[in-house]
């Protein structure tokens, strides 16, 4: 692994031998699977802290925190660090809104969230079991007597996209076009196309909020139009931030776990037999594969001097806020190479603290229901031995596909 980058047009306050190349860069593309050696090879190679030229969206630097302990304390710490702008979209096009809640810190982060937790809870969610068994039910019927199929397509994005799509009541026939925006977004390296898709996705919440201005409905859109903090309406920035927080959330998230998670069963003949012979253990497995598999990074912008890591982010610095480093950091977790059923681990897979995700009870729902139903419904399956399995790194690391046989 060549971990040095060229020494060039760094800060003062940057030290020459904290300059590193960093495989996990928005556009960046493996054919191996990252989680296997990469992860652990930066947790062997790199400091706990150190700086990448062209790791932030847009190809320019900022530092890069691998150790659970410091990437939890980032996330607590809204004094040193502000969430405003850590996925920059808002700035590409020249807008002013920031995501909802994720972009917000506190105070206004906390009225968000007082918002909007009560329509994530278990209870709140409760009447969503149907439609998300039946969704799953509907998608395992279509593809399970074929002996052989791309997992991710015939089941890891229709699934939760079907059903976020729903919550924001938008049409099911545009999900492959909505996906195709998700992978611009989040995916893409080229600026020009983030642009565009940024510009796409709010085109298209700004019609929909007229029309349901005029039409108002049941929907996650509707419930921002009315929704009121004290005495006062949301703005349109604040639904724009909303309904972009869960279009970027709602449609990569789950899917990319998913992937992950089949992925890894497929890998495991003896694991998929212990989860099949005793479906107790289910809970505790997607537990342990979230934390393995966490796949996310976001960035925080320091607004006050502070040291970690013997490090010191000065005001302006960007800080990369890596899940997949935290929750595979073996200062924390033991083996952590290993997935292991009964770990029972809390990791970062859907961040921490204040910034803990806020739909993070509907994808473990959605996670646990397709594991139940698939290894009822599917014989044991196993990775396609021919097949070429690309992943994408960056800001999710997600593989292009999954292709699984059985039978």
């Amino acid at each position: 692994m060549n971990i040095h980058a060229p020494v060039t047009q760094i800060p003062s306050h940057v030290p020459p031998d904290l300059v590193r190349t960093f495989p996990l860069t928005l556009g960046s593309l493996t054919s191996s699977d990252p989680y296997k050696r990469m992860i652990h090879d930066i947790h062997r190679c790199y400091p706990p802290v150190f700086w990448v030229p062209d790791v932030y969206p847009g190809g320019t630097p900022a530092w890069v925190v691998r150790r659970f302990s410091d990437l939890r304390a980032i996330y607590a710490d809204d004094v040193h660090f502000s969430v405003k702008g850590f996925a920059p979209f808002a700035m590409f096009i020249g807008d002013s809104w920031d995501l909802v809640p994720a972009g917000a810190d506190a105070p206004t982060h906390d009225q968000y969230r007082a918002l909007l937790n009560p329509l994530f809870t278990p209870v709140a969610l409760k009447k969503l079991e149907t439609k998300v068994a039946e969704v799953a039910q509907h998608l395992i019927d279509g593809f399970k007597n074929k002996g052989a199929a791309d997992f991710r397509e015939v089941f890891a994005v229709p699934f939760p996209v079907s059903i976020v799509l729903d919550l924001l009541d938008l049409p099911q026939e545009r999900m492959a076009e909505f996906m195709l925006w998700e992978h611009m977004l989040l995916h893409d390296m080229n600026i020009e196309n983030i642009k565009q898709a940024t510009r796409n996705v709010v085109g298209l919440f700004r019609e929909v909020m007229k029309e349901r201005r005029a039409n108002p409905g049941d929907d996650l859109v509707s419930f921002a139009l009315n929704a009121k903090i004290g005495d006062r309406g949301l703005t349109d920035d604040e639904v724009i931030g909303f309904c972009f927080n869960l279009f970027i959330g709602g449609l990569d998230t789950v899917t990319t776990n998913l992937c992950w998670q089949y992925r890894y069963l497929a890998e495991h003949p003896e694991q998929q037999a212990k989860l099949r012979a005793n479906p107790a253990l289910i809970p505790d497995a997607i537990q342990e594969m979230l934390r393995y598999y966490s796949p996310a990074s976001t960035f925080r912008t320091v607004i006050k001097e502070i040291e970690m890591g013997g490090v010191t982010f000065k005001v302006g610095d960007k800080v990369m806020v890596c899940t997949t480093l935290g929750s595979n950091d073996p200062e924390q977790f033991e083996n952590p190479e290993e997935v292991r059923f009964d770990r029972r681990a809390t990791s970062l897979a859907f961040g921490s603290g204040i910034h803990h995700c806020l739909g993070h009870h509907l994808a473990r729902r959605e996670l646990t229901v397709a594991m139940q139903k698939l290894l009822a419904e599917l014989p044991p399956f196993r990775l396609d031995p021919q097949a070429e399995i690309l992943t994408d790194l960056g800001g999710v690391i997600q593989p292009r596909s999954v292709p699984l046989i059985w039978g």
